[in-house]
């Protein structure tokens, strides 16, 4: 399977698999004009070929790398939203 459950909200996926059959199993509505595969739009959206653990945000999903090589990339972690920053800490009150 190019596309595999892993959580709620997360999968692996294949970077071979259409953009097309992503949309149609992730309810999602990525353009495929430009690339045909996840992997092409993804290494698209970085402007180099990612490196194992390296993520990005598309669309409201985040991807991170799990498997890639010198040529090109081969899976992901495809998570469900965007990541939230850190919580801030807290700010001292100042004196008085």
């Amino acid at each position: 399977e190019d596309i595999q459950r892993v959580a709620e909200g997360r999968f692996r996926v294949q970077a071979l698999t259409p953009i097309e059959d992503f949309n149609d199993a992730l309810g999602t509505a990525l353009s495929d004009d430009e690339f045909d595969t996840i992997g092409g739009l993804v290494v698209a959206e970085f402007g180099r070929l990612p490196e194992v653990d390296e993520a990005v945000g598309i669309d409201g999903w985040t991807f991170r790398v799990t498997a890639a090589d010198d040529r090109r990339l081969h899976a992901m972690e495809v998570i469900e939203g965007v990541p939230d920053a850190a919580p801030a800490e807290p700010e001292d009150e100042p004196e008085p």
